[in-house]
């Protein structure tokens, strides 16, 4: 079972103004369903968290909330929403192993090592710094982001995966 990491940082008060990046599928609800859902992955009723990653041409998500399209994008910020969401219940190792491990075991995926001959799989991150999300951290081609505007607490400066470095400027 997977929830997306909207579900866990928004409520419906944030679609009060119609801004068209929270025209989301599954919709944000209620306060009391955003914590029951933080209560569900940290009691491992739920498994993992997705970062709902939907990418939006500009011109179909400014049409109006009516008729814009479902979707927001999700992979430059959803360490920093799910550790500002979240740190009040959840510890940073757990969380940690939610998006890790517990991802991974969703999916089937080979739990990565960190042995002499294992190709590299790291994410380089600084779990406390708090910023305001804007347009310059969000490096998709789009910029349909439900964090644009919000708080966020933890920043991911890249990743080292089979031999290959991806580092994005903050």
């Amino acid at each position: 079972v997977q929830v997306s990491v909207n579900n866990l940082a928004f409520t419906q008060a944030n679609i009060d103004d119609f801004n068209p990046n929270f025209k989301l599928q599954p919709p944000v609800r209620t306060e009391q369903d955003r914590q029951a859902l933080i209560d569900a992955l940290a009691d491992n009723t739920i498994d993992c968290v997705s970062s709902d990653h939907m990418a939006i041409h500009y011109e179909e998500k400014i049409q109006g909330f009516d008729k814009a399209l479902y979707g927001s994008v999700g992979l430059d910020t959803c360490f920093g929403l799910l550790r500002h969401a979240t740190s009040d219940a959840i510890d940073l190792p757990t969380l940690i192993d939610i998006l890790s491990r517990r991802s991974r075991s969703c999916f089937g995926l080979k739990i990565p090592t960190i042995e002499e001959g294992e190709l590299s799989n790291l994410c380089l991150f600084d779990p406390d710094i708090n910023y305001t999300c804007s347009a310059k951290h969000i490096h998709s081609t789009s910029k349909n982001s439900t964090a644009l505007g919000h708080p966020l607490k933890g920043f991911v400066y890249g990743t080292l995966n089979k031999n290959q470095t991806l580092l994005k400027p903050n």
